[in-house]
């Protein structure tokens, strides 16, 4: 029940995020800036862009690149934060190199949500096949959704 709870979730999540525009720093409530300001005080290189209702915040911390989504009001609702390969945890990159051999990555990041902090994502593809693939810290495939190209337009 979990696993149907978080993927319908993240489906939901992500189902905004074809729809992204850029936005001036000044047309962001001031609620979803202090937010921001507040979870990263240290963040680089920021940017902003609307998607649907939410803003997700594009930035750096310590050079590598992460994005954050929150509400109209401030309410932090994810982060992602790229990852190298080296830095994956080692049952996470065993289930990729069993499960997903062959496969091109070309995203890897870790998401973090208000309640699971242990899942990194990944896109894979093969062939004309793409994939949006979660696997949790204990090498257990989350989901494994498929991509269209309308989707990542």
């Amino acid at each position: 029940m979990k696993k149907i709870v978080l993927m319908l979730t993240a489906m939901l999540l992500l189902s905004g995020y074809g729809y992204c525009q850029k936005i001036a720093a000044d047309k962001v409530p001031a609620d979803v800036k202090t937010a921001f300001q507040k979870k990263f005080p240290t963040a680089a290189k920021v940017s902003y862009e609307m998607e649907k209702v939410d803003y997700e915040i594009s930035f750096t911390l310590s050079g590598t690149e992460c994005s954050a989504v929150f509400d109209k009001d401030g309410k932090w609702i994810e982060t992602e934060t790229d990852v190298k390969d080296a830095d994956l945890p080692a049952k996470v990159k065993a289930t990729l190199d069993k499960d997903f051999a062959g496969y091109k990555r070309t995203e890897s990041v870790k998401l973090e949500l208000p309640w699971r902090t242990d899942i990194y994502e990944f896109e894979v593809s093969k062939d004309n096949s793409k994939f949006e693939v979660q696997i949790d810290l204990d090498g257990t495939v989350l989901s494994k959704d498929p991509i269209s190209k309308e989707d990542k337009d």
